[in-house]
C-alpha cells in the first residue's frame, strides 16, 4: 500500500509505502530508501527540497538526513500511532498529529568544523567551523579537545554568533610542546539555548532541560 504522498515540485515527489520503505521520483527514476523494516508509515511530508518527514504507528517519526539518502528517527515519547504532519517555516517547528498532537523542533543547523582538519596536523593556532543548513541558529557553543581515547585537555565556551576562535601560543611563550602526543580530537556541541548569556552562565546552562536542541561535529587529527 501507498498510503501518503508528498512532494515540492515535479520532480521531487516522495511517497510512503510500507512496510518502512519511501519512494523519490527525482524527475529520471524512482529511488527507494528504507526507513526501518518494522514500521507502518502513515503519513509523509515533503516540506522544502531536502527537508522530508515521515511519522507512523507507535509513535514513529523520521528525516531524511543531509545527503537525501538515510532517514533518523526522533523520539516522540509516545507509542499514539501518527498520521498527520504539518510544518511551519517561519517557526521551524513540525506538528506532528495522530490522537494527539506534538511540537517538535526548530531544527537545529549542524556545526562543521574547518580547524583542525580531520586528519591533518593542527598548528593550535586556531578553532573555526561553520554550519550546514538549518531552521536555527546556535545560542551557544561548547568545545572540547581531547586525546583520542576522550582525555580532555582544552574546554571553551562561546557565543552562538562565533565561528573561530584563536589559540594563545602557549607552547611558543613557554618554548615546549604542551599538548599531548598522538591523535587528538575536537568536538563541538552547538545548542539552541535562548536564555544562555555568555557572560553570565553556569553549569546548568549546559543541562540538556536548558536546551531547545543542539547538534554536534567531531573531528580527529595530529
Amino acid at each position: 500500500p501507498l498510503p501518503a504522498i508528498s512532494g515540492t515540485g515535479p520532480d521531487d515527489v516522495w511517497i510512503a509505502a510500507s512496510p518502512g520503505t519511501v519512494l523519490h521520483w527525482n524527475g529520471d527514476g524512482l529511488e527507494t530508501l528504507h526507513v526501518d523494516q518494522y514500521a507502518t508509515l502513515n503519513a509523509i511530508l515533503a516540506a522544502a527540497p531536502g527537508k522530508v518527514f515521515v511519522a507512523g504507528s507507535d509513535g514513529l517519526l523520521f528525516s531524511l538526513d543531509e545527503g537525501g539518502l538515510t532517514f533518523s528517527q526522533f523520539d516522540t515519547g509516545t507509542l499514539q500511532d501518527l498520521n498527520r504532519l504539518s510544518y511551519s517555516p517561519q517557526s521551524g517547528q513540525l506538528a506532528v498529529g495522530g490522537l494527539q498532537t506534538y511540537n517538535v523542533g526548530p531544527f537545529m543547523a549542524f556545526p562543521k568544523i574547518t580547524s583542525p582538519q580531520e586528519g591533518k596536523t593542527f598548528a593550535f593556532d586556531k578553532l573555526s567551523w561553520g554550519y550546514h543548513q538549518a531552521d536555527a541558529w546556535a545560542d551557544q557553543h561548547f568545545l572540547i579537545l581531547s586525546t583520542d581515547d576522550g582525555f580532555p585537555f582544552w574546554y571553551l565556551v562561546v557565543d552562538g554568533e562565533t565561528t573561530e576562535v584563536a589559540l594563545p601560543p602557549v607552547s611558543q611563550e613557554i618554548g615546549a610542546y604542551l599538548y599531548p602526543d598522538g591523535p587528538k580530537r575536537m568536538n563541538i556541541t552547538s545548542s539552541l539555548a535562548p536564555d544562555f548569556d555568555i557572560d553570565n552562565y553556569t553549569l546548568s546552562d549546559f543541562s540538556i532541560f536548558g536546551k531547545v536542541s543542539w547538534a554536534v561535529d567531531l573531528v580527529s587529527f595530529e
